[in-house]
């Protein structure tokens, strides 16, 4: 007995249908577009405004680095620093040392070193070891240092500098970190003699076991004078 076929869906589009719904077109709200237009308005304005401000305060950070690089140049901010480590005013709970110079203080490799004990040296919740500053607790310092660098007899046919710098060694980091830095020629010019001071100062963020100790490039133009002209300390803020 044969199947029945099956026959595919046959569907009938009526190509003459009528009364087919129009549909109009879409109307932009003007009302709308003039609200996003005038956003966009503000928005921009806020930008511009932004960028003004930012302006105003690039111009005024610059004028306020120009003084203090001036200053700094001059020597008032050097001058002020010193001010303060002979004005202040030690806490005795707080970790604090001032050290001296003296007649062994130049050693011919190493870090400067330094009179701990005799005259107005001394050291409180720190300790010392080869000219260098020990730190027993982590916290804010005001780290410093002072030498007299001078030269009896002047060669002007060589340009010369000396470096004087403050380093910090911390057991996180394998290599030597400078905190403070000057570079200064001396024996410029026709002089036959030089003397001069070089101070530094500022606050940094040391660690327990960090130490911290002067270095000087030339270490023969170093003068101890008495031993209080010049000097090395910290104490904690």
């Amino acid at each position: 007995m044969a199947e029945n076929p099956v026959y595919p869906s046959v569907f009938v589009v009526d190509g003459q249908a009528k009364n087919i719904p129009f549909v109009p077109p879409h109307r932009r709200n003007n009302r709308h577009r003039g609200t996003i237009h005038m956003l966009l308005g503000v928005l921009v304005m806020l930008a511009l405004a932004g960028v003004a401000i930012e302006a105003f305060f690039l111009m005024k950070f610059r004028k306020e680095l120009d003084s203090t690089t001036y200053r700094m140049v001059s020597g008032e901010v050097n001058a002020t620093y010193e001010k303060f480590v002979q004005e202040r005013k030690i806490d005795p709970e707080k970790p604090a040392a001032h050290l001296r110079g003296a007649n062994f203080t130049t050693p011919k490799n190493g870090p400067l070193l330094w009179e701990h004990i005799k005259g107005d040296a001394f050291i409180n919740k720190m300790d010392y070891q080869d000219g260098a500053l020990i730190i027993r607790k982590t916290g804010y310092y005001f780290v410093y240092s002072k030498v007299i660098v001078g030269e009896v007899s002047c060669n002007n046919d060589q340009s010369h500098f000396f470096k004087h710098s403050i380093i910090r060694r911390s057991e996180k980091y394998p290599v030597e970190i400078p905190l403070m830095v000057t570079r200064k020629f001396y024996c410029t010019g026709k002089a036959e003699q030089w003397l001069e001071n070089s101070f530094l100062g500022g606050v940094f963020y040391l660690e327990e076991k960090d130490r911290i100790y002067v270095n000087v490039f030339e270490k023969h133009l170093v003068r101890m004078q008495d031993g209080t002209m010049s000097y090395f300390g910290a104490f904690m803020l």
